[in-house]
């Protein structure tokens, strides 16, 4: 799956390939605008909080183009890592 700065899947862009936990570029930390999976698989969007995390599930293939969840973005994984859904 490829995530982007801008809306609209453009901008500067970082792509994860399951399996396992990856940080997300610094780039890109807080700043994913749009994602796109070409994952067969669904894959976790992780935001480590203070104190807890978050997971957000992203079905495979699915996409979206202005995504206000990116701005919690930390890390991709193939399991929720543990943390609570949010």
């Amino acid at each position: 799956m490829c995530f982007w700065t801008a809306a609209g899947q453009h901008g500067s862009s970082w792509c994860y390939t399951p399996p396992g936990y990856t940080d997300v570029p610094e780039f890109l930390h807080d700043k994913a605008a749009s994602f796109r999976s070409h994952a067969d698989t669904a894959v976790y969007a992780i935001d480590w909080g203070r104190g807890t995390c978050f997971a957000r599930l992203v079905r495979a293939h699915d996409l979206a183009d202005n995504w206000p969840w990116g701005a919690r973005l930390d890390g991709v994984a193939d399991t929720t890592m543990g943390c609570e859904v949010g």
